[in-house]
């Protein structure tokens, strides 16, 4: 049983573009795991930013600004 895991295991990482596959997956795993509670804030603002960059850019062009005061006042 062990010989045909090890034949398994030779056969399919061979080749050390999977084997840099694996690692760089395991680490993408890993980093989300341990670092969940601090990214998924982060994920949410992206998405948030990512969403509402559409409605700006309409109140922009009715002349309000993004940063200060409308420019009617």
């Amino acid at each position: 049983m062990l010989e045909m895991l090890m034949q398994w295991y030779r056969r399919r990482f061979s080749d050390p573009e999977a084997i840099a596959l694996l690692v760089i997956l395991l680490a993408g795993f890993g980093i989300m795991f341990f670092f969940s509670g601090l990214l998924a804030p982060l994920l949410v603002a992206i998405v948030l930013a990512y969403l509402l960059e559409w409605p700006t850019v309409r109140l922009e062009r009715i002349g309000l600004s993004r940063t200060g005061p409308p420019r009617w006042c």
